[in-house]
């Protein structure tokens, strides 16, 4: 299963912002513009958007049972 993984630093340059998201692609998409907006005043739509999209991650996640 992929995770997607956003880093705040990674678009906003005029801050050191430690925030990092992770989770389904669209929702961490959603979050991070939603985080961006709200918290470091950019501006909302679609290029913000795609700026996220583009420094949002994908990673392999592999899921364990414990005991197994």
């Amino acid at each position: 299963m992929a995770t997607a993984v956003f880093e705040c630093i990674r678009i906003s340059e005029e801050t050191s912002c430690s925030v990092r998201i992770i989770g389904e692609p669209d929702d961490v998409v959603q979050a991070a513009h939603d985080h961006l907006v709200h918290t470091h005043g950019l501006t909302a739509g679609n290029e913000l958007k795609q700026k996220v999209t583009g420094a949002v991650e994908e990673h392999q996640t592999k899921y364990a049972i414990w005991g197994h």
